[in-house]
């Protein structure tokens, strides 16, 4: 599943994406996202939270949800 944007890519549209892919795929999914701030965000940390699934952190990848 896959998305073109023309533009930058609002926090709102990443949530979106990640609720899409997951009822999409209907099974476990390992979301990485790099540094790019527009993951560091509320919104998008609460719903990685909201998916209880196991938080994984290193260096290079700040946050990294298994849901």
């Amino acid at each position: 599943m896959f998305r073109f944007h023309e533009r930058s890519i609002k926090k709102e549209e990443i949530v979106e994406f990640l609720k899409a892919l997951k009822a999409h795929l209907k099974q476990p999914l390992l979301i990485v996202l790099d540094g790019l701030r527009a993951h560091k965000l509320k919104p998008v940390r609460e719903y990685l939270d909201s998916t209880k699934g196991p938080t994984f952190s290193s260096p290079s990848c700040h946050y990294t949800r298994r849901t």
